[in-house]
């Protein structure tokens, strides 16, 4: 079976999640997943004998795993970052700050 992707969908996501900070990418991606239609699997994180081993999720078409939920959204934006190179789209980069010289 075969998905089609939307790169420009993935694209602006991509660049929407390198906007945020990163102590809130867990929070950004958890909400347009929820808000897309996206997988989002996980328990509770109440310590119990079901604790998953991972964590998933999918949004856009592009799935992720982790072992500790907080690498999610690193491991989503590699995911979508390769989804995009195959494609032949450079990824987006993250924007540099821009500091201006004081004299």
């Amino acid at each position: 079976m075969s998905v089609a992707l939307n790169i420009d969908t993935i694209q602006n996501t991509v660049t929407l999640l390198q906007m945020v900070p990163e102590e809130s990418r867990l929070l950004a991606l958890q909400n347009l997943c929820q808000n897309n239609g996206g997988r989002w699997d996980y328990a509770a994180d109440l310590p119990t004998v079901h604790q998953p081993c991972l964590y998933e999720i999918q949004v856009f078409g592009v799935p992720a795993m982790a072992t500790d939920k907080q690498d999610l959204p690193r491991n989503w934006l590699r995911a979508a970052s390769n989804i995009l190179e195959a494609a032949g789209i450079a990824p987006p980069q993250p924007e540099r700050p821009r500091f201006e010289v004081v004299s």
